[in-house]
């Protein structure tokens, strides 16, 4: 069992992300404000009939106060909801909560089976966080070499960057979750000191965006992590810093120009240089139609302004390449990265979470959970300690 001031500690942090102050909390409840602060301040322990009444003010379940390994901080106090028309806050309040949540949960299984977080070789590098207002520079000419960077740190090379996700996990000590967000967003990105860096990035996008938005948000994390970023699914190129920056990143990092060029060079060797061609380069660096005709005619390797005579009468170049896209009939993301899940099935196997408490791990049902486990058990994977440490040193 928490101790007082660990639940009044909780109490505290639940109040201040719904944004509701003392005074209106303790009304709600229908107990006195100095009531409320003493709950707060650890000198008195909730009645379990105060303790629904909080949980219902909140919007948070029972058990999220009480547990033992509830993470105590939440989402960088720089992070700030933007303004934008017709969409309202609390749509925009619901997706960062989504994501929060997603990595607390993430962060609370590793806590349970002993596993620490360590910093990630991406972490480390400063030279591209912003030290102040004014002394930045040219913030295109620092993403192209925040890009050769981190490609550098990931040994990359020039080659397209394939399995992102996974790299981005062990490089930047990411944690990357595809839940169902409201149509008009496309990504949440977030840092908090417990959390690390958490993106969301929505499951109804096709998987070159999906890709692009990651790189994006990596731009943001490099740059200054803890004020975090919404994107827009109709998010136009901006001229403000941040975004040039992040803007210029995503394309340094996923079409890097000597990979571009080989490849352009490789295929154009009999002077012809194709429609058909530019889709097959798009699905080779996991990028879009559109992306790749940019970055070409940026790169002098096409003349520019093709996009009329590639796309006549009308027709959409983006329509046309959902229709040949394999990625059109690509199986939907799954929510969780598969490091997450093995460790909740791994927390169940070892007693330490219940059904109930698996199947919300994994936001599913608990006969989907239970499923989920019988699967993984036959395959014999919940045999192994994941905390094991292969040095020689074992999980405190």
């Amino acid at each position: 069992m928490i101790s007082t001031k660990e639940l009044g500690a909780r109490i505290t942090t639940w109040r201040k992300r719904r944004k509701l102050t003392q005074a209106e909390l303790a009304a709600g409840i229908g107990i006195a404000r100095t009531t409320l602060v003493a709950v707060e301040n650890g000198h008195r322990r909730p009645s379990n009939r105060e303790l629904l009444a909080l949980a219902n003010a909140l919007d948070v379940q029972v058990h999220e106060l009480l547990k033992e390994h509830a993470v105590p901080g939440g989402v960088a106090p720089r992070f700030r909801l933007p303004s934008r028309p017709g969409v309202d806050k609390r749509v925009l309040e619901e997706a960062v909560e989504t994501t929060r949540a997603l990595g607390a949960r993430y962060w609370e299984l590793e806590r349970l089976l002993g596993l620490q977080r360590v910093p990630a070789p991406l972490e480390s590098i400063a030279t591209y966080r912003v030290p102040g207002p004014g002394r930045w520079g040219d913030p295109l000419k620092a993403a192209e070499h925040a890009a050769h960077s981190a490609r550098s740190t990931m040994d990359l090379g020039d080659t397209p960057v394939f399995e992102l996700e996974a790299l981005l996990d062990v490089h930047a000590g990411l944690r990357i979750f595809h839940p169902e967000l409201d149509a008009r967003i496309a990504a949440v990105y977030l840092w908090g000191d417990e959390l690390g860096g958490c993106i969301s990035v929505n499951r109804r996008q096709p998987g070159e965006l999906r890709r692009w938005r990651i790189a994006h948000a990596l731009a943001h994390f490099l740059r200054d992590r803890e004020r975090g970023e919404i994107l827009f699914s109709d998010e136009r190129p901006r001229r403000d810093a941040p975004e040039a920056f992040a803007d210029r990143f995503a394309v340094e990092f996923l079409l890097p120009a000597p990979g571009v060029r080989k490849y352009f060079s490789d295929v154009s060797r009999a002077s012809r240089f194709t429609v058909a061609d530019v889709l097959q380069m798009a699905h080779f660096f996991g990028v879009t139609f559109d992306a790749v005709l940019v970055r070409l005619e940026e790169l002098d390797l096409v003349p520019g302004g093709r996009e009329s005579s590639v796309a006549p009468g009308g027709f959409r170049v983006c329509e046309g390449e959902q229709r040949l896209s394999p990625e059109t009939n690509a199986p939907t993301p799954d929510l969780l990265p598969e490091r997450c899940r093995l460790l909740a099935l791994t927390a169940y196997h070892e007693a330490l979470i219940s059904e109930t408490e698996l199947a919300e791990f994994l936001q599913c049902d608990r006969v989907e959970a239970r499923a989920a486990f019988d699967a993984k058990r036959t395959q014999g994977a919940l045999q192994l300690d994941l905390a094991f440490d292969l040095l020689g040193r074992r999980k405190q």
